[in-house]
């Protein structure tokens, strides 16, 4: 996998319903592709009737058609020689109300450092170090990667507990024993919403207050909420106990730093 990147590319983005969309260029097919932190794999939307493999994803396996990519463009960053797979995202599309032709793993970064701007609605690909006066100004999450997919641990009380750090995720989402042996002090809010993923899958979660005893440079606790999901799939994949997910667009409003290189992530 090679790529080229000058400094700093400056890629435009959309909001929609929580997910972070860009337009790129996959072998000269121009569409929308869903940023997303917590996969480690290309997926271009296709008819999946005819699939010849089964690739394993955070909700499990899914069917799908290898396919070689030569070139992918963002704006001007770019990469070569990828692997990808074709599989049907006609149901992110429903949920979007937009056409997607794909989803995009962030691992295609590496080893760059990533900004995503959501006043301006830009994500920032770059080799510059973050400034230390943002840094310091900032809530600190540090993370290390499985198979990938940035993991950071949070403490709750007083044990650490494993969460992915996820762009391609419209809401926060607490595994189903935390919330079941009450570990989270979490209460119900009495909302619930059909959660739609790459798999196709389409249930209902209901919504949680959360508590994290992490976040202190901004009064996020309060504002904290999370859907019950079961995460034993994904522990299974990853070989870790895996304790729920932290959507990027509903940890900020304004702006999250990733520094790729020290593995650490600021908002």
């Amino acid at each position: 996998m090679n790529s080229t990147l000058n400094a700093e590319v400056v890629i435009p983005f959309e909001l929609v319903n929580g997910l972070i969309v860009v337009e790129a260029e996959v072998d000269g097919r121009v569409g929308n592709f869903i940023v997303d932190s917590g996969s480690n794999s290309i997926l271009l939307n296709g008819d999946n009737s005819s699939s010849n493999v089964s690739f394993e994803t955070l909700e499990g396996n899914i069917e799908g058609t290898e396919k070689r990519i030569n070139t992918l463009r963002i704006g001007n960053f770019e990469q070569k020689e990828l692997l990808g797979f074709t599989t049907d995202l006609s149901n992110l599309e429903s949920y979007l109300d937009k056409e997607v032709h794909g989803i995009l793993g962030c691992a295609i970064f590496t080893p760059h450092s990533i900004v995503f701007d959501f006043n301006s609605s830009q994500l920032i690909v770059s080799d510059h170090k973050i400034d230390q006066n943002i840094k310091e100004s900032l809530n600190q999450l540090s993370y290390f990667l499985i198979e990938d997919l940035p993991i950071t641990q949070l403490t709750i009380q007083g044990e650490l507990y494993n969460f992915i750090l996820d762009s391609g995720a419209s809401s926060h989402f607490i595994d189903s024993d935390l919330l079941d042996n009450n570990i989270m002090n979490a209460q119900l809010t009495g909302k619930s919403k059909t959660i739609v993923t790459a798999g196709g899958k389409g249930l209902i979660a209901e919504e949680y207050k959360i508590k994290i005893a992490d976040f202190s440079k901004e009064d996020l606790i309060s504002n904290l909420t999370g859907y019950k999901k079961d995460f034993s799939g994904a522990s299974k994949e990853l070989g870790a106990k895996i304790s729920g997910l932290l959507s990027l667009s509903k940890l900020a409003s304004q702006k999250i730093y990733f520094d790729v290189v020290d593995k650490k992530l600021y908002f």
